[in-house]
């Protein structure tokens, strides 16, 4: 299990390991009203759009 560096732990409030961090961002793990849970959430439905080349509507969760 690989911690996250103490600049980014910062950042990410109590997500402390690569792990926790993937996880949440996948939707699952993190409680869902931490904002940072939240961003990293937004940048994997951004992600995943622009992988797939599409432009996500607002709203929409493409974190499945």
């Amino acid at each position: 299990m690989e911690s996250l560096g103490r600049g980014l732990r910062g950042e990410l409030g109590g997500l402390r390991t690569i792990e926790e961090a993937l996880a949440a961002a996948g939707g699952a793990g993190g409680g869902p009203d931490d904002p940072a849970v939240q961003a990293l959430r937004t940048a994997a439905a951004l992600r995943a759009a622009a992988l797939s080349g599409r432009t996500p509507r607002q709203g929409e969760d493409t974190c499945r």
